[in-house]
């Protein structure tokens, strides 16, 4: 099969972007009860803006290159695999940052670094690495920290 062009390609994968981009543009310049502002901020949501990419992508880079529904779904069946344990990690890590901040932990953290005189960068580390060692997990600790 063609591959797609590469201003189709790149349109898809800013596609998002534009989206959300465009929400924040909205947020500031319109008036927030007027509808367009609505629908911007509607569809510049994350979640929405990569569903509606998605979507396009099934038609831009599939259909259109002329493969069926089902080739089209084995594709994406096939890219889900080798990401779902990066996403249940994220996942898992964001869930247990939420449980960190609502424990109150982070601003006892942030009192004992007020308190502390060492550098930020040196600061970030070792909480880091604290938790780290606490989780396991380096990918939780970097989104905790």
């Amino acid at each position: 099969k063609e591959l797609p062009s590469f201003w189709n390609t790149l349109f898809t994968i800013l596609l998002p972007v534009f989206l959300m981009l465009g929400a924040s543009i909205a947020e500031v310049a319109l008036n927030k009860t007027s509808q367009l502002a609505q629908v911007l901020h509607f569809i510049g949501d994350p979640i929405v803006a990569l569903l509606i990419a998605t979507i396009y992508s099934f038609f831009s880079l599939g259909y259109a290159k002329g493969f069926s529904k089902d080739k089209v779904l084995q594709f994406t069946n096939d890219c889900l695999g080798p990401i779902a344990n990066i996403l249940l990690v994220i996942g898992a890590g964001g869930a247990f940052n939420k449980v960190l901040l609502d424990s109150g932990i982070g601003t006892t953290i942030a009192d004992m670094a007020k308190e502390s005189h060492i550098s930020p960068i040196l600061l970030g580390w070792g909480i880091a690495a604290l938790i780290r060692i606490a989780t396991g997990s380096a990918t939780v600790s970097m989104m905790t920290a």
